[in-house]
């Protein structure tokens, strides 16, 4: 059998992006007319994909540079929370100080 060298999703998305506004019924008339055979659930679910973001992967995240602290950086927050009053208040701070910035 002869390997399909036209993906049909691609085919749709084509279509949509030249008619955004095409319906279901439009769209398979249009491909039919290119002798492409899609069915109405592969365009529901190519437009679907269009209209939500793409979405990320679960697991553990990235670290970064910037998510690792040192020791010393963490002595300092302690120092901080203990000259505010507590972690309570400092995370009340920095919060403000979140929206502020």
């Amino acid at each position: 059998m002869a390997k399909r060298t036209v993906n049909m999703s691609q085919a749709v998305r084509d279509y949509l992006t030249e008619h955004p506004d095409a319906g279901t019924k439009e769209i398979s008339e249009a491909l039919a007319k290119q002798q492409m055979s899609v069915s109405d659930a592969t365009i529901y679910n190519v437009k679907s994909s269009m209209k939500t973001p793409a979405r990320r992967k679960p697991g553990r995240p990235k670290s970064t540079a910037n998510d690792e602290m040192s020791i010393s950086t963490l002595l300092g927050a302690k120092k901080l929370a203990e000259q505010l009053g507590g972690v309570k208040s400092a995370r009340q701070a920095i919060n403000v100080l979140a929206k502020l910035g």
